[in-house]
């Protein structure tokens, strides 16, 4: 009797299967949209000001960095010129050495900031007076001259295409002379009753003395920075008016680097919101009576003041 067999294989036993069907892909929802979108605003709350910090602590050890070498090159500059500190003119004598044919450049700096555009001669922009006066030959790099965290420039020299302003940092008006007939004078020009160094030896204490700050932006005309060297702003001959003569900047939270005579620097924070540390408004700086903050002020210029110079005995 014949058998009857089937065969079968593999594909047709599939055939009578139910494939399953892929599951279709799912988008985000409106609701995890917005979750996803706000766990990325809280992580950048959160770090964004960190990362400010940390930019902010590096423009401050960047200009540290520049005091210091500023400094290195004065104490230098003394060192080969007979134990003469370079000369610090102020802005009548700046523009007197600039008007001679060819000029001495005998001073430190021998430009003078502004926010305008350049006239004739352009005392801000040419860094002929920078780089061809006295210092430049101990501290021959422009950039060092510049506090990183001082980006200020008008409007109108922004539409002109300037970049930046050459200079950041004064200095203090005790130290070096600010005419070219100064001589041997032992008091200072406006200030007679507080010494004029004029060579190192003749500080009592370098440790303790600045010699270069970061000048506000709106204030810096000259490399020259005026102020009275007695810690007590009621004094009128120190604080004439009871106000700052040249403002410190506060471009580093709140304070502004120094350079010391000894070589050192650092940075002093400022306490009055009133009368020290104030907004950029690219024109003359208003200076406000110590009286409108007589607790803050006296703690700033009294710090400025005690580390200026000391009384003439």
């Amino acid at each position: 009797m014949a058998v009857n067999k089937q065969f079968s294989c593999p594909g047709e036993a599939e055939l009578g299967r139910i494939k399953p069907q892929p599951k279709a892909r799912r988008g985000f929802t409106l609701i995890e949209l917005l979750v996803v979108i706000a766990i990325i605003a809280v992580l950048a709350a959160l770090l964004l000001p960190a990362l400010a910090a940390a930019q902010s602590k590096a423009k401050s050890i960047q200009c540290m960095g520049n005091s210091r070498q500023l400094m290195l090159g004065w104490i230098q500059y003394a060192n080969e010129s007979q134990d003469r500190l370079v000369n610090n003119y102020d802005t009548a004598s700046i523009q007197a050495d600039l008007a001679l044919t060819p000029p001495t450049y005998a001073t430190w700096v021998d430009d003078v900031m502004s926010w305008g555009l350049p006239s004739t001669p352009d005392y801000c922009f040419n860094l002929d007076y920078l780089t061809k006066a006295l210092l430049y030959s101990y501290v021959n790099n422009t950039a060092v001259y510049k506090c990183p965290a001082d980006d200020y420039l008008s409007p109108i020299q922004r539409r002109a295409g300037y970049l930046t302003r050459p200079r950041s940092y004064s200095m203090n008006c005790f130290f070096g002379a600010s005419t070219p007939t100064w001589g041997n004078a032992v008091g200072n020009e406006f200030f007679p009753g507080y010494r004029q160094f004029l060579k190192p030896s003749q500080m009592p204490d370098p440790s303790n003395l600045f010699v270069t700050l970061d000048e506000h932006p709106d204030g810096i005309d000259d490399g020259y920075f005026k102020n009275g060297a007695d810690p007590d702003i009621s004094d009128a001959v120190a604080w004439p008016g009871g106000i700052w003569g040249n403002i410190p900047a506060s471009n580093h939270h709140r304070g502004a680097g120094f350079g010391f005579a000894d070589g050192h620097s650092e940075i002093h924070k400022w306490q009055s919101g009133a009368c020290t540390i104030l907004p950029v408004t690219y024109q003359a700086l208003p200076h406000v009576p110590f009286a409108n903050d007589p607790v803050g002020a006296a703690a700033d210029a009294g710090w400025v003041g005690a580390h200026s110079s000391v009384p003439i005995k």
